[in-house]
């Protein structure tokens, strides 16, 4: 088997690429799919290509994480913007094994960038891919959308169980934390159309009346390798802050980021005002660490915390927040916004109890999402592998034991 490049195998057409923002697009709605470096963005009426192509990011493309493809095949009108590249197959090419073996590259020796990676045009168009013949490249596409679809339709009834479960825990947090524990208590209309009505003895007012909210410092920090951690929108998941993947800062802008009541401490909660929009996860460790962009703390000497992250977690908060975002792509809330959220707030024993009975349910159904979450890992992993394998020549397509191979891939 020998390799050729991108150069040989097909024609960029990126010259033809027109970008469109967001006010020209409404101008002009549709049903034809605008491309941007992900997938489709929007749908607008006209179109720029209208044949079979390869489509393969350019910059803003998850390069670097596991199991996300990055080119796509179209065989439709389409107008692509220019965050991704456009190639024409050559005749002797099929189109479905390019987006494979292209899938199946390692991208990082090829982009650059840090913070946003980019592939540029000569350097795609350096790429190199197995050549196999056409007849080879089509028996190998065809094998691979076969096995693929396979494999997807099972990962997404794994998706959807864990949907049902994750329901469920909204559903769970939301009844706790706006009907309490006790189903014989006495109600009142809480005079929030979309709250309806909680116990007779809460209050539902502005989350800046019990609580602080302190905005992260607007700037981005230099990372080191060995520093001071720094918490962002990533280790901000819903429950408890995990400091998994954290990056690091010197410890004269630790001094910097931290001032005021940016120094994040046991009890306190850090809210994703952006990306993993929504999320709150309450600090319950020690370790020494500031904020970085794109986080707010949220504290109060009085009230019980982990309530309060319940509370964020429950359909009361998800519905301001989708009230409240700002940004088509880039959606994020602001500070001012997060400080006028409507909250519950019972009693501090009975903010403590409903803390404890959720950490209990939350748990059991953390359990229950956790062998599913494995085995989605799994399938996913395999499916990367399998087209790797099948690519490069490892995979006899013509004998394949697809029902073996996907039983031993989550076992």
């Amino acid at each position: 088997m020998t390799e050729a490049p991108l150069r040989r195998l097909g024609t960029c057409l990126d010259g033809q690429r027109i970008p469109l923002n967001s006010s020209e697009r409404s101008e002009m709605p549709g049903a034809i799919p605008y491309w941007g470096a992900n997938g489709v963005v929007d749908y607008v009426r006209n179109h720029l290509f209208n044949e079979e192509l390869v489509l393969l990011g350019e910059d803003g493309a998850p390069f670097d994480v596991p199991f996300r493809d990055v080119a796509f095949l179209v065989d439709e009108p389409v107008w692509i913007n220019n965050h991704i590249h456009v190639l024409r197959p050559a005749e002797d090419v099929s189109a479905a094994y390019i987006v494979y073996a292209l899938n199946a590259t390692d991208w990082i020796p090829h982009v650059t960038g840090s913070t946003r990676l980019k592939l540029t045009q000569d350097r795609m168009m350096r790429v190199s891919i197995p050549a196999w013949p056409l007849l080879a490249q089509r028996k190998i596409a065809d094998f691979l959308d076969r096995e693929t679809q396979r494999i997807d339709a099972l990962m997404d009834k794994k998706r959807r169980l864990i949907d049902l479960l994750e329901e469920k825990r909204t559903a769970t947090i939301t009844q706790a934390v706006t009907k309490g524990l006790n189903p014989t208590v006495p109600m009142k209309d809480s005079g929030i159309p979309w709250m309806e009505s909680i116990p007779k003895h809460w209050d539902a007012e502005e989350l800046k009346r019990w609580w602080t909210v302190t905005d992260c410092l607007h700037r981005t920090a230099t990372y080191v390798d060995d520093g001071v951690l720094l918490v962002g929108t990533v280790q901000v998941k819903p429950g408890r802050l995990s400091l998994t993947g954290a990056k690091m800062t010197t410890e004269a802008e630790f001094a910097e980021l931290a001032a005021g009541l940016r120094l994040p401490q046991r009890g306190d909660i850090i809210y994703s005002r952006n990306a993993s929009l929504g999320s709150a996860a309450c600090v319950d460790m020690d370790e020494r660490f500031t904020m970085g962009q794109d986080v707010c703390l949220i504290r109060s000497a009085d009230q019980n915390q982990l309530y309060l992250s319940y509370v964020l977690a429950s359909q009361i908060a998800a519905y301001q927040v989708d009230a409240a975002v700002v940004g088509a792509t880039f959606k994020r809330i602001n500070v001012g916004q997060i400080k006028n959220f409507l909250v519950t707030r019972p009693p501090l024993a009975e903010q403590i109890a409903i803390a404890r009975y959720l950490d209990e349910q939350t748990q059991l159904m953390d359990r229950a999402t956790l062998p599913l979450a494995t085995q989605l890992s799994l399938l996913a992993e395999y499916r990367e592998a399998l087209i790797t394998a099948a690519v490069i020549g490892e995979v006899d397509v013509d004998t394949f034991n697809s029902d073996r191979r996907l039983e031993t891939a989550t076992s």
